[in-house]
């Protein structure tokens, strides 16, 4: 009986999601201005406006729950950023902008059969 709590106890705490909506900070050197890493899988790309979309993980990749739109502000970062690549990049409050935008991993190209 003590077991089988253990495991279920085991299983809600790996059902709830891991702070995807509110990323943690990755440095405060001005408590106005605060950075968030946000990573995730492009789902598309303006350079035009400078947009990107993607849609972030939670419970460790498993679950695509939320997709979410940035302005980058290099323009030219998403010249090489397709959908469906995986990134990583990071959102400062103070401008509201995603900076040091990186591809972490490129799309699986499609599949003719």
């Amino acid at each position: 009986m003590r077991g089988a709590c253990i495991v279920m106890t085991a299983v809600l705490v790996c059902m709830c999601p891991v702070a995807a909506s509110s990323p943690a900070p990755i440095h405060v050197a001005n408590p106005q201005a605060t950075e968030f890493l946000v990573f995730g899988i492009v789902i598309a790309t303006d350079p035009a406006a400078s947009l990107l979309t993607i849609r972030q993980a939670n419970l460790l990749g498993r679950l695509h729950i939320e997709t979410k739109s940035y302005h980058v502000k290099q323009r030219s970062s998403l010249a090489d950023i397709h959908s469906g690549d995986r990134i990583t990049a990071v959102f400062s409050t103070r401008d509201g902008l995603l900076h040091r935008l990186t591809r972490v991993r490129t799309a699986k190209p499609a599949r003719n059969n």
